[in-house]
């Protein structure tokens, strides 16, 4: 077996109809107690990662956007551009 460092060997815990693992407090320190988790299993590994929020910095990123454009822009058709008069 590999272990990489830090490391740490617990046992899995029954709670009703679930296992558990608990997970010391210096590995998890950065994340929210009702922090989302993404859970994959490969083979005899499992790993566990933070979901990030998709959300983050979403304002930031809406005012980098472009402006509208105008509705012709996206669908320009034959009227349009030939038969149409302003």
């Amino acid at each position: 077996m590999y272990l990489q460092k830090p490391c740490l060997i617990s046992k899995i815990i029954s709670i009703g109809n679930s296992k558990d693992v608990r997970l010391p407090k210096s590995f998890v320190s950065d994340w929210e107690d009702d922090q989302e988790l993404i859970i994959e299993k490969h083979n005899d590994t499992i790993i566990i990662i933070p979901k990030k929020n998709n959300r983050e910095n979403w304002v930031e990123q809406i005012m980098a956007c472009e402006g509208p454009k105008k509705e012709e822009e996206y669908f320009p058709n034959e009227f349009d551009e030939k038969e149409w008069t302003w």
